[in-house]
């Protein structure tokens, strides 16, 4: 599992390249309420690979993601999503709380 999120981060970097633009963002602590993860810049695309190092599972979404409605990242898991112009990505678990890391990269259009 290790090996496919190291390849999956080495695949996002390279997605997004060595640019100074590419930043690693603050880790996220995601509760039982709708956390806001990410808001992407209003000019250009941000691509986003958000990791879960726990063993809680977090779900993502709009701001109306709950743990029924939103996008399983399961412990040890990662995701990479491209956000557009104001675009928001919200997390949650189902009880206590779980770290999230991202790496976040801007695709200027």
């Amino acid at each position: 599992m290790r090996r496919k999120i190291a390849i999956l981060v080495v695949a996002v970097m390279v997605l997004i390249g060595s640019r100074a633009d590419a930043v690693l963002a603050p880790r996220v602590t995601v509760a039982t309420t709708a956390t806001l993860i990410f808001t992407a810049p209003l000019a250009g695309v941000s691509r986003v690979l958000i990791r879960n190092p726990g063993a809680v599972s977090v779900y993502v979404g709009p701001a109306t993601v709950t743990t029924a409605n939103g996008f399983e990242i399961a412990g040890g898991d990662a995701m990479a999503i491209n956000l557009g112009y104001g675009d928001t990505i919200y997390g949650i678990v189902a009880a206590s709380t779980q770290v999230v890391y991202t790496i976040i990269g801007a695709n200027p259009q």
